[in-house]
């Protein structure tokens, strides 16, 4: 069934083709004018259709471009963290060693390596006792002990530990004493090495060393009655 609403344009045209001197002319007039209308009509679909696939590619580009600038922002923020964190860390690692200096510096047995020993604390006495006795003082005598323990490591013949290491365990740092400890830089990088080796804190690697030497060397804790030289507890 036909749309109602052309009726009253049908009958318009049915009644201006009867009404016309050469009703054939007017007809055949009336059929050209309707395709020449049905043909535009077509055309603007068709264009209206190609505006409407371009229009709806064009925001897809819009929306990938959009989705490439918002991945391109979250990147640039990752990169910012990350850089703010490297470099908060490397002014907190700045912070340490200016306070390491500033204790070095400030301790009363002078200059040295500022290190905590986990040690027991009868051998570590009976070492303050030791360098009481022979006139040094407690940093000298440790830094005897820590160079000799970084000449006797060798790193092709000491397997590493299948241990698993202490900042896994959870074992954490349980050193009871800070002191210093004179030792060359080389020294100190090959007793480093040994602790991570044998997974064991350098702490602890300190504290067996004096407690192996107080034992073998018999140290007494007794203190001489006098002491030429001020060490630190």
């Amino acid at each position: 069934m036909g749309d109602r609403r052309r009726e009253p344009t049908a009958r318009k045209l049915v009644r201006r083709i009867e009404q016309a001197s050469n009703p054939s002319a007017q007809l055949e007039w009336t059929r050209n004018s309707l395709d020449h209308h049905l043909e535009s009509a077509e055309r603007n679909r068709q264009h209206s259709e190609e505006l409407l696939a371009e229009l709806t590619e064009k925001l897809g580009r819009i929306a990938s471009v959009r989705q490439a600038a918002e991945r391109s922002q979250n990147q640039a923020h990752r990169l910012r963290w990350e850089q703010r964190k490297e470099q908060q860390l490397a002014e907190r690692n700045a912070r340490r060693r200016d306070r390491y200096r500033e204790r070095a510096e400030l301790h009363p047995s002078g200059h040295g390596r500022p290190v905590r020993i986990d040690v027991d604390p009868t051998a570590w006495r009976a070492l303050r006792a030791e360098a009481a006795r022979r006139r040094i003082s407690a940093k000298q005598l440790l830094g005897d002990i820590a160079r000799g323990l970084a000449a006797d490591f060798d790193p092709g013949a000491v397997p590493a530990s299948s241990e698993p290491r202490w900042r896994r365990t959870g074992a954490g740092r349980r050193a009871q004493h800070s002191t210093l400890v004179e030792c060359d830089d080389d020294s100190w990088a090959r007793l480093r090495a040994r602790a991570v080796t044998e997974s064991i804190t350098l702490a602890r690697l300190l504290g067996q060393a004096v407690e192996d030497h107080a034992r073998q060397h018999r140290w007494s804790t007794t203190w001489p009655e006098r002491q030429a030289t001020s060490v630190w507890d």
